[in-house]
């Protein structure tokens, strides 16, 4: 069965959580503790799932 393909609102969506989530993680823990893996669980997703929507963890930062 195909995916179905994520409205541009959705996908919005989902990427301004990551990094919300991923700023909150920051400062809980300091960049030099986080992790993709840290992130994920803390949304509820798989790390891969991540990187649908961002290539790296410097990619997050750098967007935060």
């Amino acid at each position: 069965m195909p995916k179905t393909t994520r409205s541009p609102e959705e996908v919005k969506k989902i990427k301004d959580r990551i990094l919300e989530t991923a700023l909150q993680l920051l400062i809980d823990d300091g960049f030099m503790h986080f992790s993709m893996r840290k992130l994920a669980a803390r949304l509820g997703i798989t790390a891969a799932s991540i990187y649908n929507y961002f290539t790296n963890k410097d990619e997050l930062y750098l967007l935060i």
